[in-house]
This record gives structure tokens, C-alpha cells and sequence, in this order.
């Protein structure tokens, strides 16, 4: 990763805010600037799709532009006929060539008229965003002494959810991490573990398999009333295979999520970075925040993949404290670092993006939506 003491737009990006609060449109240097982050969510428009509907319209035409070099301004209004244009319902919102390029216009930052051409100015890489996310990290919190609870009972179980979910009534939003461990985890795979962490440096693991009953946690503990309380803010890094384990195995309904991969994806279309946003591995963020968790390694994750180490008991001190520091790790400065960082303009993209995956692993597994999704692409 390049230094961003060699390369800062921050102080030197014509990607970032001018006094009038708008965008340059020069050549931009390595990291994007703070600007993109304090975009703000208009009260209204005079045209073109509502407020909230501005950043998933940009999306889509990033996609859209993403596949080409350059797109001529003629054919714009052939763009009206294409899927991602149609999903989006944007066909009342641009009824000419005229309305999409004026919208267009309206965000220099993202998209670049030459000589009767539209381009994508791609002046950020993945690299310059993992750069812009270290360099306005939110300081991590100290670490608690006692890195988990191990949960075994039904009894227990009752005892914390009841406890975390008091703090939630407090008055203050509470906040947690969440994770599950299971074997190929998804609509048929075994979930067996679930860790909830808090910013406390507190974290539960819970034992599924601990019980007569798989259910019993989720049923009579009180694991699945916490897991669908919209008053309680689930981080979770890439909920798609935990959501969908939990509705099918144990008929849990996930609410209120902060997905961090999603939020890096949506920090990738908000930072105008190039080509298609793809999601991180934990493991690529945890560089960047610098959590240091001794058991993720590539032999222990190669392990727990090629076989069913979290089917298997007694529950080892590794398999402990590598479930543990998967939940420690998002809220010891990721989460708050990414929910920062996200802008006004972006916050409804990404809160929509999140509950997409949270609807599509109700009903089917991720694994087929990929491949659904692929196969649409490629049409």
C-alpha cells in the first residue's frame, strides 16, 4: 500500500470540496478527499429521482459507464431500456436524453463530459480507499481483559440477553457486533456458534449445539428476540450466509444491520473509485484498522473451510478466541470509523443495500443469488 504521506488528496484532491462547498473537476491525487464524505442528502429537487434516490441512480450509472471506456452523449436515451435503468424505476424520473444529462451534470465528481463523451474521471484505486480509511480511522478502544464468555445454557443465555438487552432501554442506542460460525454456513449448513461483542470489549459466545434443542437459545434464551429487535444495531461484516442461516435453521428475521462490507462497497461507488466495488476480506480490513487477531490466519481459516472444525466438540481455546476476535474487531474502531465516513447523499444507498441482502437471504442462499446475479450480467 503507497504511503499517504507521499500522496494525499485530502489536502490536495480537486475531488474535494472547494469554499462553496462544490467539486472541482481537475485531475485528483491519490487518496480521496474528506469532500466526499460530507456530501449532503438535498431537501428537494426540481427534477430527476427524489433525495434519496440520488446515490443508487449514480450507481447505477457507474455500472452502467463502468463497462465502457466512454459513452457517447447521443445515445443516452438508449440507456432508458437497460435492466439496471428499469429495476430502478428511473424511466418517470428521466423521460429525456436532456433530463439525464442535466443530472449527470449535477455530479462532476462521478462523471466527466469530453467532447460530446461521458467518462468516469477514475482517479482512486482500491488501494487509495483502504489509504482513506486508515488515514480517518476512529481510534480503537482499549480491550478487555477477559476476552469472552462461553455460554452453554440455556439459563445463561437468558441471563445476558436479558442484561444487553436492558442497556437498549436505557436511552443510549445500543450497539453490537454479531458473527456466527457453523459448517458451510448458509441455508443448509450448520449454524452452531453465534458471538455478540459489545464496544465495551465484552463478547458472548453462544453454543449452539450446547442444548438438547438447537433452538432452545434462540427460543427460550432470547437470542432470537435480540437478533430481530430493530432498537438494537447488529455490525456485521457480510450478513448475507448469518442471515440466511438464521431464518431457515432457527426462523430468525435479522433487523437493524450495519453491515461493514457493504459500507466498504458503498464508500467504494462514494469515493469514485474505480471499477466495480467489490467486498473486502475481514481480514483486509483488520490491516487497515490494525486488530491484531493471532488465529486468523490463512492455515486456521483454511481449516475451519476445508473442514467441520465448528461442528466439533469440546470447543478449543483457538476456535474461542478466533470467534471472539471476529466480533471484537468490528467495533473496536470499524464501525464507527465506516458509519463516520459514510455521507448523508450515500446513507440511504447503503441502508437499502443492506436490507436487499437481508430480504434475499430469506429466500434463498446467497451462493445461488451470486450465481443469479452472474448470470444476468453476462446476458
Amino acid at each position: 500500500m503507497a504511503s499517504s504521506k507521499e500522496k494525499d488528496s485530502s489536502t490536495a484532491s480537486s475531488h474535494d470540496k472547494t469554499a462553496s462547498g462544490k467539486f472541482t473537476s481537475e485531475i485528483s491525487i491519490y487518496i480521496p478527499g474528506i469532500g466526499y464524505s460530507q456530501q449532503e442528502l438535498p431537501s428537494s429537487v426540481n427534477s430527476g429521482p427524489p433525495p434519496e434516490k440520488i446515490a443508487s441512480t449514480i450507481h447505477a450509472f457507474r455500472q452502467l459507464f463502468t463497462r465502457r471506456s466512454y459513452f457517447p452523449v447521443k445515445d443516452l436515451v438508449s440507456i432508458r431500456q437497460t435492466r439496471e435503468f428499469m429495476e430502478l424505476n428511473l424511466s418517470t424520473h428521466f423521460r429525456s436524453k436532456e433530463d439525464i444529462e442535466s443530472f449527470l451534470k449535477t455530479y462532476p465528481q462521478y462523471f466527466a463530459f469530453t467532447n460530446g463523451r461521458i467518462h468516469l474521471p477514475h482517479n482512486f484505486t482500491r488501494d487509495g480507499l483502504m489509504e482513506y480509511l486508515e488515514k480517518h480511522r476512529t481510534p480503537s478502544k482499549s480491550r478487555n481483559p477477559v476476552p469472552y464468555k462461553l455460554i452453554e445454557s440455556v439459563e445463561d443465555c437468558k441471563i445476558h440477553v436479558t442484561s444487553l438487552k436492558s442497556r437498549a432501554l436505557q436511552g443510549t442506542p445500543l450497539v453490537v457486533a454479531m458473527d456466527c460460525e457453523g459448517v458451510k454456513l448458509g441455508k443448509d449448513g450448520p449454524l452452531t456458534l453465534l458471538q455478540l461483542g459489545t464496544v465495551e470489549g465484552e463478547v458472548f459466545i453462544f453454543d449452539i449445539l450446547a442444548t438438547p434443542n438447537k433452538k432452545d437459545m434462540f427460543i427460550n434464551g432470547g437470542l432470537k428476540g435480540i437478533l430481530e429487535d430493530d432498537k438494537i444495531l447488529k455490525v456485521i461484516h457480510d450478513s448475507r450466509n448469518d442471515a440466511c442461516a438464521l431464518h431457515f435453521q432457527f426462523g430468525v428475521t435479522l433487523t437493524n444491520v450495519f453491515d461493514t462490507s457493504t459500507a466498504f462497497t458503498t464508500l467504494w461507488d462514494q469515493c469514485n473509485v474505480s471499477g466495480e466495488p467489490r467486498r473486502p476480506k475481514l481480514t483486509a480490513l483488520l490491516e487497515v484498522f490494525s486488530f491484531k487477531a493471532k488465529h486468523k490466519t490463512d492455515s486456521f481459516i483454511s481449516q475451519i473451510h476445508n473442514n467441520k472444525l465448528f461442528g466439533e466438540r469440546p470447543l478449543t481455546k483457538q476456535m474461542l478466541e478466533y470467534a471472539s476476535d471476529d466480533v471484537l474487531c468490528l467495533v473496536s474502531g470499524m464501525y464507527e470509523t465506516m458509519n463516520r465516513l459514510l455521507s448523508p447523499l450515500w446513507r440511504p444507498f447503503f441502508e437499502e443495500e443492506v436490507k436487499r441482502d437481508l430480504r434475499e437471504s430469506r429466500i434463498r442462499d446467497p451462493y445461488e443469488t451470486y450465481l443469479m446475479r452472474k448470470r444476468q450480467r453476462f446476458r
